[in-house]
């Protein structure tokens, strides 16, 4: 195969998100406190941070209010 000269892609440069948007934060934990395999105990190594911006459309709805 004949080589190919690649072009060296520019890495994506994103801002961070405005802090005045509501955030919700989901925690993602073991569902144990020990290992299966070993039964010794899980301790926390570090934690990774992703924020991922949803658009959510805006609803309409109709409340009725009986007396």
């Amino acid at each position: 195969m004949p080589e190919v000269d690649r072009v060296p892609r520019r890495k994506s440069v994103r801002r961070a998100l405005p802090e005045y948007l509501p955030r919700d934060k989901k925690i993602y934990a073991p569902d144990a406190d020990a290992c299966s395999a070993c039964g010794g105990g899980l301790r926390h190594l570090g934690e990774d941070v992703a924020e991922q911006l949803e658009f959510t459309y805006a609803t309409v709805s109709i409340w009725i209010a009986l007396c």
